[in-house]
């Protein structure tokens, strides 16, 4: 009996929320993946700095407060993201590609995040530089697009 009344909920509820957010899924997974990315970086960077001599002694330095703050940001962005997708699928019928727009954003910030802690990690500041390198070149490409719209 709880089986049939699981499997119904499951095809009644969890189906159609998931074949509503299929679209989006690849944004959940790229911010899955630099989430985790930014949280091995930091983990490392930590590591570095504390100068831990055991593999026990650098687990201990790992402070559950600080992970639960890594999930929280991974909600909320998550949260964020469906919002920018579902408001305007919901208001237009059309989404706008706000969602990959408010995406993009999000995904600067923890790649420049991800940067800082690898130059910490390197002891050079390779990777910040080369991220204003980048930031320079698109927005020189911004105002050209701005000056002279086709």
């Amino acid at each position: 009996m709880i089986k049939m009344i699981l499997s119904k909920a499951y095809t009644y509820i969890l189906v159609p929320i998931i074949s509503y957010l299929a679209p989006i899924s690849g944004l959940f997974h790229l911010m899955l993946f630099l989430v985790f990315l930014d949280l091995i970086t930091a983990l490392i960077r930590d590591w570095k700095i504390k100068k831990a001599r055991t593999i026990k002694q650098k687990i201990r330095r790992v402070k559950s407060k600080k992970l639960r703050r890594t999930l929280v940001k991974l909600f909320l962005y998550i949260m964020f993201i469906i919002a920018t997708y579902s408001i305007p699928k919901i208001c237009f019928n059309n989404t706008f590609y706000l969602a990959e727009l408010m995406t993009s954003f999000i995904s600067i910030i923890e790649l420049k995040s991800i940067s800082e802690n690898m130059d910490i990690i390197n002891e050079s500041d390779i990777f910040t530089t080369l991220f204003k390198k980048i930031r320079n070149f698109l927005s020189s490409m911004i105002e050209k697009k701005i000056d002279n719209p086709k």
